[in-house]
């Protein structure tokens, strides 16, 4: 155990230094409740929420009360991270990007969908931005860090896709909420130092669900292993001249499911790991009972990185659905609608036509495959711990 470690896990007052990453769209709040019972930092994911409608802050006070009436009565109520996702903001879809995505799942979709795909809402957002949460003019935001800095007081906010602005990570810090923020690169690394954050999410190129680089575009993307950024990253820490100030707790993410790869990481001076995957055979995830199946099957499908079903990329497991999007797709980027806008006519879409295709988005890490069919919370917190 080192000196990040330990620290982290007396100011955190938990067991074990592990993160379970939030998994929008498939944890739950039984699933975080749950890691943080058997001693790590259980996560909720708050990316499908609008904050700059009001109503949303009661939804995240109801989730917030399901959590603690969940968790042991010994854990203080404050040890819970809550993620947002943090991108750019962006424009809603032009007619052009709408006929491009409509004639794309044409070529996809195995039945006449002509109407169906005319029916969907391409205006809708279905992942506003923080960053737009901070801009708007509505007072949801005020309320929203009101009801975090003064009721809530999580232990940790974490953002994906980017950052929230000085001011507002300032706020956090001051009222003792740690930032946490994912880096896919070196840069960015550098750049979420001199942020000034208080942790920062390694996310590897092996790491299943969106790819949260923010700096440079996909298409510059270095693509570094969970390894090779771990060890830059901390490499470019240890060198930093000696001052008052502490560096930023490192926690890879990627590849990482048992507990030989967890204390490689703290033995070369990682402050914790997060977990995502190794969950996902577990009843408490919402898609659980397809990646039971594949283990039960004792098949691995391979995992690719794609675009073209929600606006970013991310790692997917290469269903026929996800192989024919990949070799159909003749957009590029900007030809496509901007992610949120694209990922809500997905999830509008998917519905209406389960009856006949399954076209589902199923997130996953390269090492996926690993989990066990009939693994519990309980069994995928051991393996990473003893």
């Amino acid at each position: 155990m080192n000196t990040a470690n330990r620290t982290l896990l007396n100011t955190l007052k938990i067991k074990y230094p592990i993160f379970q990453a939030p998994m929008a769209g498939v944890s739950t709040v039984e699933l975080a409740s749950k890691v943080t019972n058997y001693g790590g930092l259980g996560s909720l994911p708050l990316a499908g929420l609008d904050f700059t409608n009001i109503d949303s802050l009661q939804k995240l006070n109801a989730m917030l009360n399901d959590y603690h009436s969940q968790v042991n009565d010994e854990i203080p109520s404050h040890i819970v991270n809550l993620n947002f996702f943090c991108h750019d903001i962006y424009s809603p879809p032009t007619n052009s990007q709408i006929n491009n995505w409509k004639s794309l799942y044409g070529s996809v979709l195995s039945t006449d969908n002509h109407d169906m795909l005319n029916s969907l809402n391409y205006d809708k957002n279905g992942n506003v931005s923080f960053k737009q949460f901070e801009q708007s003019s509505s007072p949801g935001f005020s309320k929203l860090m009101e009801f975090l800095t003064h009721n809530i007081q999580p232990a940790i906010v974490s953002f994906h896709f980017g950052t929230p602005s000085v001011e507002t990570i300032t706020q956090f810090q001051q009222n003792d909420i740690m930032v946490f923020v994912t880096s896919t690169s070196l840069d960015e690394t550098i750049h979420l130092y001199d942020l000034g954050v208080d942790g920062i999410i390694l996310q590897g190129y092996e790491a299943g669900g969106h790819r949260g680089n923010f700096l440079s575009s996909s298409r510059l993307d270095e693509n570094l292993s969970t390894h090779a950024l771990f060890t830059q990253s901390i490499k470019y820490l240890n060198t930093r001249p000696v001052s008052t100030r502490a560096l930023p707790y490192l926690i890879p993410a990627g590849g990482i499911h048992d507990s030989n790869t967890v204390k490689y990481y703290l033995d070369a001076g990682a402050a914790g790991v997060q977990i995502g995957s190794a969950f996902l055979s577990t009843p408490e995830c919402t898609t659980h009972t397809f990646y039971r199946a594949i283990s039960e099957q004792q098949k691995r499908i391979p995992t690719v990185m794609i675009n073209s079903v929600s606006g970013k990329y991310a790692r997917a497991i290469k269903t026929k659905f996800i192989e024919n999007m990949v070799y159909n797709n003749k957009f590029s980027e900007e030809e496509l609608p901007p992610y949120g806008y694209m990922y809500n006519a997905y999830k509008e879409l998917k519905p209406k036509v389960a009856h006949s295709q399954d076209i589902g988005f199923y997130l996953a890490g390269q090492n996926y495959y690993e989990n066990e069919s009939d693994a519990s919370v309980e069994d995928v917190m051991n393996k990473l711990t003893q």
